[in-house]
């Protein structure tokens, strides 16, 4: 089934894009060390063993998530310059030697690069890498399949929370990264050298398998897929609010995971546990991340992102005037909706703008989220060190999500490229 880069493509009875799914959840499950799911379990080790603050953690992980989100471009370039498989072969290796760093920390300094390297190769970079695989291979089932891939690393990533408790009590938390450096190379270097491939074409095949004559029936025509320039694609509106919506989502959401401890504290008196909120969370992610992807092929992507805006206030609403078991329900709304707009961004992206230049064009959105997702949990903690409740950052978030749904309802699909002398 593998060709070298230097042979002449070959031609596959089978669809060879079904062998890339794999590789790009196994992808994404690989960013858990630098997810905020990932981080947060090992929150009160660091205080207690680093001798931090709340508010100190918390701006150390901002401030290292900026510093990643200003370099996150140059893993966009990487790609369409020199492939997918190369980029992210680097970007494995460097975040396995990430894990091995963040084992040795000691002093604040260390654990600010450690963050850094963590959100830049993890969440940031390997996560762009992943989602623009299946961007190369699929086009008209591109929600399906991304919807169906975004289960699956949901299930697996929300045992995550569990597994590095479990090795936090029982191995220490330093062992735990060594270990969760050593797993990432064991899990994807073998598909990266072996069998994995940057695009159809370099096997002879068109994305969804379909001919070229299949491309230009079903409205997919090659210069489409091709798309616009990064130059082209900035000087349209639908980038910007889609840069809006992405940074929104990291902000709120992240701060939500992050802070789910102090939070519950305030608002759920006593029922149920954090944990259990949590489960609600991704219980919801998981099941609309499918539901999602299957609506992403089949309705305009607008009215999909209108719609989750729209649960996003709702559940802030709930978070913000209600205590008890309201918390729960905000938080398992929350991931529903949170489902659909991930199932919605695997594709909006490169149905929008097309897939030539789709690394540095997607990286900008990966820039403002990386650097959201690091302000949500500083807004939080500093709320809290202030004295005042965990409710006002609520507001505050609640106040954004309307701006979402306002930019929202004017989002539509770029009509025609700009030319950018």
């Amino acid at each position: 089934l593998v060709t070298s880069p230097s042979q002449p493509p070959m031609r596959h009875s089978v669809f060879y894009g079904w062998w890339m799914i794999p590789v790009a959840v196994m992808g994404f499950v690989s960013t858990v060390p630098g997810q905020s799911v990932g981080v947060a379990a090992f929150n009160e080790v660091w205080r207690e063993d680093l001798s931090l603050s709340s508010s100190q953690l918390s701006g150390l992980y901002a401030l290292g998530t900026i510093f990643a989100a200003v370099l996150l471009p140059l893993t966009g370039i990487s790609m369409d310059r020199w492939g997918i498989r190369r980029t992210m072969t680097i970007v494995v290796l460097g975040l396995a030697i990430a894990c091995g760093w963040m084992s040795l920390v000691q002093e604040s300094w260390s654990l600010l690069i450690a963050f850094f390297l963590l959100r830049f190769l993890g969440q940031g970079s390997l996560s762009l890498l992943s989602t623009n695989t299946l961007a190369m291979w699929f086009h008209d089932r591109l929600g399906t399949v991304a919807g169906f891939s975004n289960l699956l690393v949901t299930l697996i990533m929300g045992l995550a929370p569990l597994l590095l408790g479990w090795g936090i009590s029982h191995m220490g938390w330093r062992f735990t990264y060594q270990l969760m450096g050593v797993a990432i190379l064991c899990v994807m270097l073998p598909p990266l050298l072996t069998w994995f491939r940057n695009r159809p074409e370099d096997v002879g095949q068109r994305p969804d398998g379909k001919s070229g004559s299949d491309l230009e029936s079903g409205g997919a025509s090659e210069a489409g897929l091709q798309g616009f320039s990064w130059k082209e694609a900035v000087f349209t509106r639908s980038y910007w609010i889609l840069i809006l919506i992405k940074t929104s989502w990291a902000l709120i959401g992240t701060g939500l995971i992050f802070n789910v401890q102090p939070l519950y504290v305030e608002k759920a008196q006593g029922y149920f546990s954090p944990e259990f909120a949590v489960t609600c969370f991704f219980t919801t992610v998981a099941i609309s991340q499918l539901v999602g992807g299957l609506l992403a092929d089949r309705l305009p992507l607008h009215h999909l992102i209108f719609a989750a805006t729209m649960g996003m206030c709702s559940s802030l609403i709930l978070l913000w005037l209600f205590v008890g078991v309201p918390f729960f329900f905000a938080y398992a709304l929350y991931g529903a909706v949170q489902g659909i707009i991930q199932a919605v961004s695997s594709t909006i992206w490169v149905r929008y703008f097309g897939r030539k230049n789709i690394g540095k064009i997607k990286s900008g959105a990966m820039v403002a989220m990386v650097a959201g997702s690091s302000i949500g949990p500083l807004v939080m903690s500093l709320a809290k060190d202030l004295g005042w409740t965990f409710s006002l950052s609520v507001l505050a978030f609640l106040i954004l999500a309307v701006i979402n749904g306002l930019a929202a309802t004017v989002l539509r699909p770029p009509e025609a490229k700009v030319t950018c002398d």
